[in-house]
């Protein structure tokens, strides 16, 4: 075309998004704004689509693009709003999915009935009970409780944030109870512990699904009635011929508990047949149980033989504490020695560690696995403290915060990280201070969160300091966001450093394969 104004390249990239060309469409995009024409709405949401689609491929990359497509739209739609909040469900970033959902009731934009579904799956998913109940207020104002779906995605969202009550409560008012809402009710109950309540329910349902058996077994299993749990796996088989690792993996907790190794033979017979054997989970749950019923050997063959590159901590820890149980501390300190060159120990592999220690009274290699234990303290143990020291009633300070900010960059727990932040002012009225911002800027910028880092560092009451734009501008390198790099580099050099900085986009390193978390013990 001699001429091609902004009507025909709307159309070619609408055309390519709908072919399904995502990188036709990239490019074409990128060309048309080269040339300094501007996209209409209906492009930027095929673009903001495509993004969608590329998600798994791309990565935290195209979320970004996604967001940055959806932020050019002047006027979002309903579906530009259906579609951004959905990607950010998608990524697991539940708690930015709810935020948006919010924005969208603010701007005005009526949502969509799969939007609010989405809401409600992003609270449930996050733990978010609070807005949830938030989004339950809107959904009976607005009459949208007359939609099954949503309908269901109350209950859902109520009974596995652990308010059963309350979904109880809504579900016996249902005028209308499908299979997914009393399994979700059924699921809520018994993770509660409710067993007799979950099954009474379960009995009373017209048909079950597999979603709704392995929410019984899992129940079973939780409330330790082990048995119970075997003889509704028999009445199961005799209903319905699915299963799934979820089912086999209930059961199988059930042998190993009961020490019924037989049984555990004849499930993985049935998981080779039905071709489950080779999930991760299935063989970590096999290694279990032949290590704790003291069939090492088989132990031994899954782990080192078949596992291969799929075995973890937990592969080991099991192994590890058979060893251990069954007074072969000799070879349980063996295995750790191996298990340091692949993975990370955890509290349980110490546990098993120090007793074999004790068993054989080796007191020096005890006392480096001490020290090895004081050089590694563990960032989840102290976000279970911290969660215990609230439930007690003990008002947390600013220090105490720090900590937890601290533990939440270790384990990577960004959205724990930010509800933390929002609680210190909106819960205890706590003033953040410099050192509470600067753990903020390094739980968003280590694990990529390049949008929101951009926004929070937007948002900050004060000029960041010249360390903190230090940080930020490495973190933008490592992660490719320019605009926030180049704009950290000219705050740098505005200091007048000794060594002026420019931002070129990092390359990952590949022949490097060494990690800090690799440490060797001291005795290894």
């Amino acid at each position: 075309m001699p001429r091609r104004d902004g009507g025909s390249w709307n159309a070619i990239i609408s055309a390519s998004s709908r072919a399904g060309h995502p990188a036709e469409m990239f490019s074409l995009f990128a060309d048309m704004n080269s040339l300094g024409i501007r996209p209409k709405d209906v492009t930027l949401a095929s673009v903001l689509a495509c993004c969608a689609e590329c998600l798994d491929l791309r990565g935290a990359q195209q979320l970004h693009d996604a967001r940055w497509a959806f932020d050019g739209i002047l006027q979002p739609n309903d579906i530009s709003w259906n579609v951004i909040i959905r990607r950010y469900l998608l990524a697991g970033m539940g708690d930015m999915a709810v935020h948006m959902f919010f924005r969208m009731v603010w701007a005005g934009v009526r949502p969509l009935v799969y939007t609010v579904t989405h809401a409600m799956l992003a609270c449930w998913d996050n733990g978010a009970l609070k807005e949830g109940r938030c989004i339950h207020t809107f959904v009976l104002r607005h009459g949208y409780e007359h939609h099954i779906h949503v309908r269901s995605s109350v209950v859902d969202m109520y009974a596995k944030c652990g308010d059963i009550d309350a979904a109880q409560r809504l579900f016996n008012l249902a005028p209308k109870k499908d299979v997914v809402m009393s399994t979700s009710v059924v699921s809520g109950l018994a993770a509660c512990g409710r067993i007799a309540d979950a099954k009474r329910l379960f009995d009373g349902m017209e048909q079950h699904n597999l979603v709704s058996w392995n929410a019984m077994l899992t129940g079973y299993v939780k409330s330790m009635d082990l048995t119970g749990a075997l003889d509704l796996f028999q009445q199961m088989r005799h209903e319905i011929k699915e299963l799934d690792v979820v089912t086999l993996g209930s059961v199988l907790n059930a042998c190993t508990g009961l020490l019924d190794l037989g049984k555990g033979e004849e499930l993985h017979a049935l998981a080779l047949k039905c071709g489950l054997f080779s999930y991760p989970v299935m063989m970590n749950a096999f290694v279990r149980l032949y290590s704790k019923c003291g069939c090492l050997r088989n132990a031994e063959r899954l782990l080192l033989f078949e596992m291969g590159s799929e075995r973890d901590r937990f592969s080991w820890n099991s192994l590890i504490s058979g060893y251990e149980r069954h007074s072969m501390s000799e070879a349980a300190l063996h295995a750790l020695r191996e298990m340091q060159s692949e993975a990370k120990p955890s509290q349980s592999t110490f546990s098993s560690a120090l007793a074999a220690c004790a068993n054989i009274f080796l007191l020096n290699h005890g006392k480096q696995i001490h020290a090895y234990m004081i050089r590694n303290g563990k960032g989840d143990y102290g976000l279970e403290l911290f969660d215990e020291m609230r439930k007690q009633g003990i008002r947390p300070d600013s220090v105490t915060f720090l900590g937890a900010l601290v533990s939440c960059i270790c384990e990577g727990h960004v959205g724990l990280g930010r509800s933390y932040f929002t609680l210190m002012t909106d819960e205890y009225s706590i003033v953040p201070r410099i050192e509470h911002y600067e753990c903020m800027i390094e739980l968003l910028g280590k694990h990529g969160y390049m949008v929101e880092l951009e926004d929070f560092v937007d948002h900050m009451p004060f000029e960041p300091t010249t360390a903190i734009w230090l940080r930020i501008f490495d973190c933008c390198r490592e992660y490719g966001n320019r605009k926030l790099g180049e704009r950290a580099a000219q705050r740098i050099n505005d200091s007048k450093p000794l060594t002026p900085v420019i931002f070129v986009e990092s390359t990952p390193d590949y022949e490097c394969s060494g990690s800090d978390d690799a440490e060797p013990m001291p005795f290894c």
